[in-house]
């Protein structure tokens, strides 16, 4: 069990998306903790429907992959259509090569 699970109580203050309908597109962008999602998110991916919606997604993290993420959102989410994420070293942040990767991603003009 990922140790957020472990150390982490669930964060309530969270509320769904206002009108969630009108998004065809979510973009979440998140830290990585502990190998997967915090439980700020986590509990946020709990609240919303996103049945039909497309999920992009982006992590940064210094250690941890990003497949763990992507399995635990994807139990979250059952019926929205998942991507395969991007993981962006926390190092590469400010990096232009990065910034052309997540403008990619993302299908940002």
């Amino acid at each position: 069990m990922p140790c957020n699970r472990l150390c982490v109580k669930k964060y309530t203050k969270w509320r769904a998306l206002d009108r969630a309908e009108v998004y065809d597109t979510v973009y979440l962008i998140y830290p990585n903790w502990c190998g997967t999602v915090p439980m700020s998110v986590y509990t946020f991916l709990e609240s919303c429907n996103f049945s039909g919606k497309k999920i992009t997604h982006l992590c940064t993290s210094d250690s941890s992959g990003i497949r763990t993420s992507i399995n635990e959102i994807k139990v979250l989410c059952p019926n929205a259509q998942i991507g395969e994420g991007l993981l962006i070293s926390g190092n590469a942040v400010d990096d232009q090569e990065t910034m052309k990767r997540i403008k990619q991603r993302a299908a940002i003009k």
